[in-house]
């Protein structure tokens, strides 16, 4: 963990966020997630959204929680 760490919240924040990424700011999943899913580290950024865009709902389902 300790990993240098940025909390955004708002539209503005968001729009910054996303209109930036890859030229100021570089998303990284934990070491965890790496053990969890090892392809996150071998994939784009774009792909890896993609497919945890897909998997997420899958957990967060009634019958998950």
């Amino acid at each position: 963990m300790l990993q240098p760490t940025v909390v955004f919240s708002g539209a503005s924040a968001h729009k910054f966020l996303f209109d930036n990424e890859n030229k100021l700011l570089q998303s990284w999943w934990p070491s965890s997630v790496d053990k969890i899913f090892p392809s996150s580290s071998e994939t784009s950024s774009k792909e890896e959204a993609i497919k945890m865009r897909k998997m997420l709902p899958n957990f967060f389902k009634p019958e998950a929680l």
